[in-house]
């Protein structure tokens, strides 16, 4: 019997289908798409608020033992999605970090890209354990990955965001998970005055509705002050 799907399911569908077609027609098999313009637009769903302060929770990511490689590993994974909101397929593209002056960092990723970010002091020492253990398993290994599993073997998106919920569970935040980690991040990044457009960037959300919670009382107000200021409306 025919089951009703939820409606962003129905969208992947549909988006499927309309890809489908669209390759179809650029092989010349078809002479139009017949599903062009059917378009289902998503639900917004607002961004959690998570009240848990940061002490708290870096005094459990203190229960890791980064005296080994796996730990330090891990260690530094919950860093870069709890501190600089990282998504997993950027941390997997990662192909190298460097300390700049002043406590920067700068990441090179596999698209021949690379940001900087501003990092802590605890931050590039646990960075600088990692790569200690890294470099000592690379004059095993000529073409070592920057991050790689249990194995020895090259660390996938979800590879990674499956790790850094299984080292939550087991360190007592079974509660959250990589995503949730990542809304703080973001949440604190805009109770510190963060640009709204930066961090609507940085979470890869299209509806600024969505940041709606990420900034509580103040949303209103830095919404006015963005339309008033933007290039658009003068």
């Amino acid at each position: 019997m025919y089951k009703s799907k939820n409606h962003d399911t129905c969208v992947t569908y549909l988006s499927g289908i309309r890809s489908f077609y669209k390759y179809l027609q650029e092989k010349g098999i078809v002479e139009m798409n017949p599903y062009q313009h059917f378009v289902l637009s998503r639900h917004h769903h607002e961004m959690i608020l998570i009240e848990d302060p940061e002490g708290a929770i870096r005094e459990h990511f203190n229960k890791i033992k980064t005296d080994e490689f796996l730990g330090a590993r891990n260690r530094l994974l919950l860093e870069l999605v709890f501190g600089h909101g990282l998504t997993a397929k950027q941390i997997a593209s990662m192909t190298n970090i460097q300390i700049n002056q002043n406590y920067n960092i700068l990441i090179d990723f596999q698209d021949n890209q690379n940001i900087e970010y501003p990092a802590s002091r605890e931050f590039c020492e646990l960075l600088n354990n990692y790569l200690k253990f890294l470099e000592a398993l690379m004059d095993k290994n000529e073409f070592l990955n920057f991050w790689i599993d249990d194995r020895g073997n090259p660390m996938k998106p979800m590879t990674i965001s499956r790790q850094v919920n299984k080292t939550l569970k087991i360190i007592g935040l079974g509660e959250m998970n990589f995503r949730l980690i990542r809304e703080w991040s973001s949440q604190k990044f805009a109770e510190a005055g963060a640009d709204i457009r930066s961090i609507q960037n940085m979470r890869k959300v299209k509806g600024i509705r969505r940041l709606k919670s990420l900034y509580k009382n103040d949303f209103l107000d830095l919404q006015r002050r963005f339309n008033g200021n933007h290039c658009r409306n003068k």
